[in-house]
């Protein structure tokens, strides 16, 4: 069990491919960012958090963000 704030509740931790998360059963928890942070690189393509160069990687989330968006 977590606390967090003056509330406490229960929480699953999930293995989504190589990454760890905390799933939550409160809708408050999914905005905090130990939740939205591990959604969001997982729902990044595995081409593009497998590169290993920084600029690479910024090129390349440009790119994937801009094709999500304008398809």
């Amino acid at each position: 069990m977590l606390t967090f704030g003056n509330e406490s509740t229960d929480v699953a931790l999930v293995q989504n491919e190589d990454l760890y998360y905390l799933l939550s059963k409160a809708k408050y928890l999914d905005r905090a960012f130990c939740m939205a942070g591990p959604v969001l690189w997982n729902a990044l393509p595995h081409e593009l958090r497998a590169v290993e160069s920084e600029s690479a990687f910024r090129s390349g989330l440009k790119t994937c963000l801009f094709r999500r968006c304008y398809s």
